[in-house]
């Protein structure tokens, strides 16, 4: 795919640009037969993204254009067994999706020992995906006591297929007659193919101590698959990376108390990852570009809160809380364990919720429903690069709306909200490179109007 150059062209440098479609489709068929349910989950996807940036001292340029789509088909059996004591579910899926990804990136270099340069990096990576699964999970009763035990084992076999190819059109340092100064590469062509494969299994009992309180244990095991990074250098780039691998285990506890007018759920958690995915700018002199190595080992531990209250007729109040204890054990790059200089990406260490609902009573033509939330996350590090530190943040948002109104053959939903009402200013990705600090900023106060048809 050759690169657009009358878009760069005409791009307004004295500004950023940024423009996105986005398009999905999904429909889910169920059949009910004697014994079991088949279910049929079709979905689809589309993207067509285009950016520029004129850096900060304006001597440096980016664009950037993604289109990419994808399709996914998941099959279900679900049915039960010896009068109900054995429930279960088995699937198949399929993924594929195919991605192209241009990049533009420019920057002028004044007063080197050789005079003014201009620093270049031109390219386009085409890459497919394809993904298949067999799963399965089965819930056991077993007649002991009282039926208060449940034993539940889940599998799933997974095989991923990866295959990517870079075109470097133009990389490399160049003087000002255009002539290469140094690492300079000319629509060279970078390709990577690989197949991963694994199995995934789980377990976890769960008991009922009475009828407002169960408590349960969890092991499960996961993986991301590995491939290549789109951003990659020409030196790693047909490289790729392994997968990464992650062992959890899970101690909570659900209960509805006070006679039902508080819901309590807690849970403690660890997470063992090994052949951690960690990216690293090998080239600093690049901002388009960094490489992903299975660099790392590291542990996540912490318990999670969550609460709702009936206060009053129609009140109801919600309380979370999120803890988080996130370690880099190792990090080996270029042969040196960097675990003590690095940090570990997108793991506040504390977040919250408090949520307001009041539900009016009902009215011939409708009912009134309001809502107000404050969300609060804290400290989050963007990636492993101690620069990329994002400050905490609480976005204050609301909700008026009326539901049910009877309408034709239907019914219809409308809702006033806003988001960010106290107008924070927030960054929710902060990336330090070349000396610069790269940032995007979250949605400053937002606000909208749903309205919703149903028939």
């Amino acid at each position: 795919m050759a690169v657009d150059d009358s878009r760069h062209e005409e791009t307004d440098l004295n500004a950023t640009e940024n423009t996105n479609l986005v398009r999905g489709h999904n429909l889910t068929f169920t059949m009910d037969l004697d014994t079991v349910t088949f279910k049929s989950i079709s979905g689809y996807r589309d993207l067509d993204s285009f950016a520029s940036q004129l850096f900060g001292n304006q001597e440096t340029y980016s664009t950037g254009g993604v289109t990419q789509d994808q399709f996914s088909q998941e099959f279900q059996v679900i049915g039960d067994a010896f009068d109900s004591r054995l429930e279960y579910l088995a699937g198949l899926y399929y993924f594929t999706e195919s991605a192209t990804n241009e990049v533009f990136y420019e920057q002028a270099i004044t007063g080197t020992p050789i005079g003014d340069v201009t620093l270049r990096d031109v390219n386009n990576v085409d890459a497919t995906t394809t993904s298949y699964a067999i799963f399965g999970q089965a819930t056991y009763t077993p007649a002991i006591l009282d039926d208060a035990l449940r034993l539940t084992v889940g599998l799933r076999q997974t095989w991923d297929e990866r295959e990517a190819e870079k075109n470097f059109i133009q990389t490399g340092v160049y003087d000002g007659n255009g002539a290469c100064v140094t690492t300079c590469q000319a629509n060279e062509l970078q390709q990577g193919k690989d197949n991963f494969q694994k199995f995934s299994p789980s377990f976890t009992a769960d008991y009922a101590i009475n009828d407002e309180i169960n408590v349960y244990g969890k092991v499960a095991t996961g993986y991301r698959a590995g491939g290549y990074n789109s951003r990659g250098s020409f030196e790693n780039f047909a490289n790729g990376f392994e997968p990464e691998n992650m062992l959890s285990y899970e101690l909570g506890m659900k209960s509805d108390l006070l006679d039902r007018r508080m819901r309590l759920n807690v849970a403690a958690f660890y997470n063992d990852i090994t052949d951690m995915l960690v990216n690293d700018g090998t080239n600093t002199a690049y901002f388009s570009q960094t490489d992903t190595f299975n660099a790392g080992q590291a542990t996540i531990a912490g318990f999670e809160i969550d609460s709702t209250f009936l206060l009053s007729e129609g009140l109801t109040a919600n309380v979370g809380y999120t803890y988080l204890d996130a370690n880099i054990e190792e990090m080996i790059i270029d042969g040196v364990d960097q675990a003590d200089i690095n940090e570990m990406a997108n793991a506040p260490e504390h977040a919250g919720n408090l949520a307001l609902d009041y539900m009016f009573p009902a009215m011939q033509y409708g009912q009134v429903a309001v809502n107000v939330s404050y969300a609060y996350q804290g400290e989050t590090y963007s990636s492993n690069i101690p620069g990329s530190l994002n400050d905490d943040y609480g976005l204050l948002s609301a909700r008026v709306s009326l539901l049910d109104i009877p309408v034709s053959q239907g019914t219809v939903r409308a809702a006033v909200w806003g988001k960010n009402l106290a107008d924070e200013e927030y960054t929710t990705l902060m990336t330090p490179r070349g000396g610069q600090n790269l940032a995007m900023f979250g949605e400053p106060r937002t606000f909208g109007v749903d309205v919703t048809y149903e028939y």
